[in-house]
């Protein structure tokens, strides 16, 4: 559909993670150079959520793309990294 190839143009242009002075800022030795938004991160096969802690784990198929939803970047139109915050240090 005209949408999906929209979101997939969005995503391919504006959400594959490219290094930038700005992975590296608080790095003290530059050396060895960690990415600090750490990428690129693990690909995930399918979501599950860990019944005894919670944990959720969203599907990852490429390990450099954002996590993004369809429907806001469409609307935005611009690059996003979108997670859902239930608890913890990121609330």
């Amino acid at each position: 559909s005209r949408f999906c190839a929209d979101v997939t143009q969005l995503v391919e242009s504006g959400n594959v993670h490219r290094h930038s002075d700005t992975c590296y800022k608080y790095c003290k030795d530059m050396a060895k150079k960690i990415c600090r938004l750490i990428m690129p991160r693990k690909l995930i096969s399918v979501s599950t959520i860990d019944p005894e802690t919670g944990h959720i784990s969203m599907r990852r198929s490429h390990p450099w793309i954002n996590n993004f939803n369809e429907y806001i970047i469409a609307a935005c139109r611009s690059n996003m990294d979108i997670k859902f915050i239930w608890t913890g240090s990121d609330a």
